[in-house]
């Protein structure tokens, strides 16, 4: 409690020490406790420093003397003496009438004062206090209280960490590439060889297969440039923008698109010495069919290479699909003419169209681009039998035996920014998504819109409502230069998109190919109040092409502590967290997002105002449909994602803490497992002995925002949140954010407190934790101000705010 001087919280020093040294029969008044006062130690506070009460009771033989007259001995001891050295002095009347409160400020006001020993007299020196057989012992300690850490506005971006994960990332893509190029010198070894075997090969194929040499090389050169002399793990890609893992991708596109190209030449080659050779000399499978598998039956499980009609193995392009599943670019040249769609991503055209659009594609490519995909369509129609075969669009080549296995040979979008696709890493398809021309045709056509509204009606405009069917899947819209008015949107219009009402989601849905090489597996993206969106990302973030850029990759996060069996993962950039929302969760959310952006704008509007929310960036339903398997039901994937900033983001977070200021089932049975999250019940068993010490001006800073945004919070009838809390001991922070807050107060919510509170499936006694929103604010308030102790500074103490204020 806090001491006031000489008011009614302060007692005489004299009076203290009575009550506090040990008595016959004297115990602790606190109902759980009951233990004799030697069992306690009390803690003061204040400032930076931390003075420690401790009392023991001496045996009968070494009591003091002076007991019947209630002598008080006094006596200091310093870390080099003995107890026998002290000299013990009795405390006149008048000192024993000084404040409690004023003894204790001696301790924190004058930590610099020196005996003459050198000694500091307060900090190294321990003063006891004696009656009869009772001593108390006060010791004084400097403290390092915490500082309060709010979510960032904008959001905090550490280089430092980025390296880290790019330099990994750098060394995958470097073996990537040595893996590639190490498996096309062997395919060419085997065309030598067959060469040296036949007695017909012309010297137009030893030209050629110099030429394919040649071309290897210069390939190997091109990506030793990319790589530090110093250490082959310390890769430069992108040395002059710092997204990074976009060049990274381009480079493993192109290192797949060479592979093709130097295929497509080898299967020419062994077609004019196959040609030459005549019957006695027929293609041998082993020559380049699987060339790309492992060795071992679990190469054939993965996918093989198709056989073209004289027995070659011709694998297939490309591009292995996230976790289990692959994706070839193409099919073989006898399966392209089944296949409905040519192109990964793209609905089905003619092969002219086929063609004048990759022509695009390659046109709008770096020249590095530009070169592989002309090397390849030259070597592509060198291969076709007639005028009316079709053109395949990579020879197959089956990659799934290779140390990366994305989906990044997709038509890419915006600036032709290579975005990969991983099938376990959702967030990849929501950025490559995010990414495409489509999506962002649409989005300018909806700001548009928007906009107009606005212009048109002013603030009095209504929702727009739209129907399942206005969700179809976007097609591209004509004319980006006079869709993209609204990218260079001003402040107000900034303002006007932000709070619009308008249901602006965005449908998108592409295919590509499976690991049969035939069958396709669908995705499908919806992107939920995209404009909104995209302006807090812009506002509160660093814009759309950093948010994507962390989309990139991902990883599964395993906590423990939690109750849900929800999908976890943190981009690898360790700046955003993925939670998979449940049914009820998304469709509260999505009622109340337009109050949620409205709040957030004022944020901005009242100079950048603290606030406890952890910011939501972005909300999205991603669908995977894997085609049946043989007698099985096809594999979906549904998963509805919110995408959160991560509070912990450059921090050395040493606990973490899941408060709701419950103590109903909230304790982790595992505190000191890997990654544990620790609850209510946990933190209430270890604050007696290690309270959680936090600053005066910070805890005040705390409680403001707490109180704001816990009202906003209550009046959308939102519940069951939590208060994230990290202990940064190497920085002395406190990092919290408010999570979960997309709850609102339904009918199940309503029976569940009906059951809890009536004991109908035990538990009885205690609050139930799920309560009314403006009670469950109440409860959350003062849970916050018990967990975490106040340290009082010089300047006065802000009045308390009340904790059932809306």
């Amino acid at each position: 409690h806090d001491i006031a001087f000489y008011e009614n919280s302060d007692v005489s020093l004299v009076r203290f020490l009575l009550a506090a040294l040990p008595e016959p029969n004297r115990h602790c008044p606190h109902p759980r406790c009951g233990d004799d006062p030697s069992k306690h130690i009390r803690a003061y506070v204040s400032g930076n420093y931390c003075v420690t009460l401790t009392v023991t009771e001496l045996p009968e033989e070494r009591a003091l003397p002076g007991r019947e007259a209630n002598v008080i001995w006094v006596w200091r001891q310093a870390p080099y003496e003995s107890p026998k050295d002290c000299i013990r002095v009795p405390m006149t009347l008048d000192a024993g009438q000084i404040s409690l409160g004023i003894f204790l400020q001696y301790f924190f006001s004058a930590p610099w004062l020196k005996g003459p020993d050198g000694h500091s007299l307060n900090n190294d020196y321990a003063c006891f206090f004696g009656i009869g057989k009772g001593v108390a012992r006060f010791t004084c300690e400097k403290i390092k209280p915490l500082g309060v850490v709010l979510p960032p506005i904008p959001m905090a971006y550490n280089a430092a960490i980025d390296d880290k994960w790019l330099i990994v990332e750098g060394t995958n893509v470097l073996s990537f590439c040595e893996d590639i190029l190490g498996r096309i010198e062997n395919m060419i070894g085997r065309v030598k060889l067959k060469m040296k075997s036949c007695t017909w090969s012309k010297e137009e194929d030893y030209a050629k297969i110099k030429e394919l040499e040649k071309d290897l090389k210069q390939e190997r050169q091109k990506l030793e440039a990319f790589v530090s002399p110093k250490s082959r793990s310390l890769v430069n890609f992108g040395e002059l923008s710092p997204l990074k893992v976009f060049e990274m991708n381009r480079v493993r596109k192109n290192m797949v698109m060479f592979a093709s190209a130097c295929i497509s030449k080898a299967i020419f080659i062994n077609d004019e010495i196959t040609t030459h050779s005549g019957p006695g000399h027929a293609r041998k499978p082993s020559l380049l069919g699987g060339w790309f598998e492992q060795d071992g039956p679990s190469a054939k499980q993965n996918g093989g290479g198709s056989k073209d009609d004289s027995g070659v193995g011709v694998a297939g392009v490309g591009v292995g699909g996230g976790g289990k599943d692959f994706s070839p670019m193409g099919p073989s040249p006898k399966k392209a003419q089944k296949s409905a769609t040519a192109t990964p991503g793209v609905p089905s055209h003619s092969h002219q169209a086929l063609a004048a659009q990759q022509a695009q594609q390659s046109t709008s490519q770096s020249h590095r681009d530009a070169g592989a995909e002309k090397d390849l369509r030259e070597w592509n129609n060198k291969l076709k039998k007639s005028a009316t075969d079709p053109i395949p669009h990579f020879a197959t080549l089956n990659t799934s035996s290779l140390s990366w296995s994305g989906r990044f040979t997709l038509p890419q979008g915006a600036e032709e920014k290579v975005v990969a696709v991983y099938d376990d890493e959702p967030t990849s398809l929501i950025g490559y998504v995010l990414m495409s021309h489509q999506y962002h045709d649409r989005l300018e056509e909806l700001k548009l819109q928007s906009l107009h509204r606005r212009q048109r009606s002013g603030d009095s405009f209504k929702p727009i409502q739209i129907q399942e069917e206005d969700l179809a899947e976007i097609a591209p819209v004509k004319g980006r230069e006079d869709a993209g008015g609204a990218a260079g949107a001003g402040p107000e219009d900034a303002k006007n998109l932000i709070l619009s009402e308008d249901t602006t989601h965005i449908k998108h849905s592409f295919e590509d190919f499976a690991q049969d090489g035939t069958s396709k597996v669908h995705f499908q993206v919806t992107v939920y109040y995209a404009t909104q969106f995209q302006e807090i990302r812009r506002l509160f973030g660093k814009g759309d092409e950093t948010f994507i850029h962390s989309l990139l990759r991902c990883r599964k996060w395993e906590t423990k502590g939690g109750k849900s069996n929800a999908y976890f993962a943190k981009t690898l950039d360790d700046r955003f967290v993925v939670k998979q929302m449940s049914k009820t969760e998304i469709s509260s959310f999505l009622t109340f997002a337009p109050s949620y952006f409205r709040y957030m704008n004022t944020k901005l509007e009242s100079g950048n105002e603290e606030c406890c929310l952890a910011k939501i960036f972005g909300v999205y339903q991603v669908v995977i449909k894997h085609p049946s398997s043989a007698g099985g039901a096809s594999k979906d994937i549904r998963l509805d994602l919110m995408i959160m900033e991560n509070i912990f983001y450059a921090k050395a977070i040493s606990r973490i803490y899941d408060l709701k200021g419950s103590i109903r089932s909230r304790y982790n049975s595992e505190p000191t497992a890997s990654n544990a999250v620790l609850l209510d019940e946990n933190l209430l068993e270890i604050l007696p002995a290690s309270p959680i010490l936090v600053r005066q001006e910070a805890r005040a800073k705390l409680e403001k925002a707490l109180w704001k945004d816990t009202a906003f919070l209550a009046q959308l009838g939102v519940m069951d949140y939590s208060l994230l809390v990290g202990i940064d001991e190497v920085n002395s922070e406190l990092v919290v954010g408010i999570i979960d807050y997309i709850r609102q107060y339904t009918w199940d919510k309503q029976l569940e407190t009906w059951v809890k509170s009536s004991g109908i499936l035990g538990g009885a006694g205690k609050v139930p934790t799920i309560i009314s929103p403006k009670q469950y604010m109440k409860r959350f308030r003062i849970a916050m101000m018990v967990y975490f102790t106040l340290v009082p500074s010089n300047e006065r103490p802000e009045d308390q705010l009340n904790p059932e204020a809306m």
